[in-house]
């Protein structure tokens, strides 16, 4: 975390610098691939530690709580986007945990599941600057594996709800492999991890 970078970029946004600002949240300690067999460590779960484990894996000690500060951070600087009459869009995966979401898009259900949504800055965000949610698959963009995300947005993207239509089409072979686990250099998903053309064409609109 860079605090110097973290000031400038708020009191740039507080200042009215930046018309929009859209922010993928680094979402390896949110992803529900912690989940899966021989994957890395889950270091976050319901029902009562979304915030990180009390007893984290070895080696995995502080990831949640950096990962909390950066989404505070975030949040931070998109409420000050918008107060300074810009919009925003913070991106990150869809939330497997909710059991009706997951029936209603046919997607996996996994209780345990932790996202990022779950959190109390997010919630604060979008209730402060009456945020709107929407979900779809990357694939239905342009994007090489499904991928299913969810945009919270400013109330003044409202042309963004038009994301929620999309299904994915393809069967599962069409699909690049979403890999989890660390390889050299980085993480498995990061090949992954830039939005598709498409994806960007819309944000842009």
């Amino acid at each position: 975390l860079d605090d110097d970078f973290f000031f400038k970029t708020l009191s740039a946004a507080e200042g009215g610098k930046w018309r929009a600002g859209v922010e993928g949240i680094p979402c390896t300690t949110f992803t529900v691939a912690r989940f899966k067999p021989n994957g890395v460590p889950v270091v976050r779960c319901r029902p009562d530690e979304t915030r990180g484990l009390r007893e984290p894996p070895v080696g995995h000690e502080h990831e949640a709580e950096r990962a909390n500060e950066l989404v505070r951070r975030a949040c931070a600087i998109a409420a000050a986007v918008q107060a300074s009459g810009g919009v925003y869009i913070i991106e990150n995966p869809i939330d497997r945990s909710d059991r009706e979401l997951s029936r209603r898009l046919r997607l996996g259900f996994w209780p345990a599941h932790a996202p990022l949504w779950l959190l109390d800055e997010i919630i604060e965000l979008q209730l402060a600057t009456g945020g709107q949610m929407v979900h779809f698959p990357q694939c239905a963009v342009g994007g090489g594996a499904q991928k299913w995300t969810t945009f919270l947005y400013s109330p003044a993207l409202a042309a963004l709800s038009e994301l929620g239509k999309l299904r994915c089409n393809h069967t599962r072979s069409a699909h690049k492999s979403a890999s989890t686990g660390r390889v050299a250099g980085g993480w498995a998903s990061a090949a992954l991890a830039a939005y598709p053309v498409e994806l960007n064409e819309i944000i842009a609109d």
